[in-house]
């Protein structure tokens, strides 16, 4: 079972069996109730599903979906860019992705004290701050449509309160199919 030609809202599902009948049922890591569709072919276009979100799938050799699954795969949808210029007050968390992974300090979008939400480092999910026993290589990620300018300006007001050892801010500028995966490992580094 595979999945193909992600976009923001669809994918395509792929799958070799014998059986004349399949159940296909799919849903978001966020969600509780299982979408099932049957179909008699190898392939499955699912369709109308949440931007940057994983799904899990399952592909029944027959439609009872008793059995444990024939198949299962999960994917990621990818995430909706947007055209610049870009301002936000982080009043959506889901419009940036976080690349955190098991790290203990990971990037979230909350309200900080009395202040609007704000984008910051936490090791509980509410409050900024970190663990300085724990190494955490971990990013936050928002997809741009710049065309095809040959200048671009970055600007953002940053406060940062951390170690002046260990705390690093890195801006990158990349193609759409970069990735900057989480890391517990000191030897981890994205670019100098």
């Amino acid at each position: 079972l595979t999945a193909s030609n992600i976009s923001n809202t669809s994918a395509e599902l792929n799958w070799t069996g014998s059986s004349s009948l399949c159940t296909v049922e799919y849903k978001a890591e966020n969600e509780t109730a299982w979408t099932t569709e049957t179909t008699s072919d190898t392939t499955l276009l699912l369709s109308n599903l949440q931007d940057y979100t994983v799904y899990t799938v399952n592909v029944y050799s027959d439609c009872s979906g008793t059995l444990s699954p024939a198949a299962t795969t999960t994917f990621t949808t990818m995430m909706t860019s947007v055209d610049i210029p870009f301002s936000t007050n982080f009043s959506n968390p889901t419009e940036w992705a976080f690349n955190n992974g098991n790290c203990s300090n990971r990037w979230t979008i909350r309200a900080v004290s009395d202040t609007a939400n704000a984008l910051f480092v936490t090791t509980n999910n509410n409050t900024p701050g970190y663990n300085t026993s724990s190494v955490s290589v971990v990013s936050a990620e928002k997809l741009f449509t710049i065309g095809t300018t040959e200048e671009l300006e970055i600007s953002f007001d940053v406060q940062i309160g951390g170690d002046e050892d260990f705390d690093y801010l890195k801006v990158f500028l990349a193609p759409v199919d970069e990735t900057y995966p989480a890391s517990t490992s000191l030897t981890t580094s994205y670019a100098s």
